[in-house]
């Protein structure tokens, strides 16, 4: 009845904006002021769009992902790998919150911040169900 969804897609019913995060450059200590070029580039599994975010910045920066880097499985996997040094890589910022290495918010070559939204996907019928209200107007007031 009610979806939460990270990412943009299509959708033809009602959608609310819940959040805002930004996709953050993230690196080991150890690496700071080294090009990324000439480090490892760990990747993680997402979603189509979020993948075809993550190229942009990349071919902005003249980076090349397929060629310096892997992917691992989660979020979870990749930001300890950054955090023993193997490597960068972008992750958003809810990830991070307790991550104590070098963390830049990323942007795109024309200054737009590289950014990440939460919505609240349903339809309209369906939110006049008083169960889903009081669900939805609960999600929204938390953030």
């Amino acid at each position: 009845d009610l979806a939460v969804l990270r990412g943009e897609y299509p959708w033809d019913g009602m959608r609310f904006l819940l959040s805002i995060e930004n996709i953050c450059l993230v690196h080991n200590r150890e690496l700071e002021g080294k090009p990324l070029g000439e480090c490892l580039y760990i990747s993680h599994r997402t979603d189509s769009v979020q993948s075809g975010m993550i190229s942009r910045w990349m071919n902005e920066h003249g980076l090349d992902p397929r060629s310096q880097g892997f992917c691992v499985d989660n979020i979870t996997t990749c930001l300890e790998m950054v955090r023993r040094g193997i490597g960068w890589a972008l992750l958003p910022e809810i990830a991070l919150k307790k991550y104590e290495g070098c963390i830049t918010p990323c942007r795109f070559s024309n200054g737009e911040p590289f950014v990440r939204r939460t919505y609240i996907l349903c339809q309209q019928e369906t939110l006049r169900l008083p169960q889903v209200k009081a669900f939805a107007d609960l999600l929204k007031s938390s953030h």
